[in-house]
């Protein structure tokens, strides 16, 4: 069986994050969605530092 992806974005659009959010050491508290390029940024409201950011597929 197929199954349906129900959203408009494709399943592997870029999300931007930080090392502490997947690790689990913070909560995700601020969410956006860029409407130029289709990204999602999912962060916790502190500064993100270039050394703890990430991109995940």
């Amino acid at each position: 069986m197929e199954r349906l992806w129900p959203f408009e974005d494709p399943e592997n659009v870029a999300v931007i994050t930080t090392q502490k959010i997947m690790n689990k050491h913070s909560p995700i508290l601020y969410v956006s969605h860029d409407s130029d390029d289709g990204m999602w940024q999912f962060l916790d409201g502190e500064e993100v530092i270039e050394l703890d950011a990430r991109i995940l597929g």
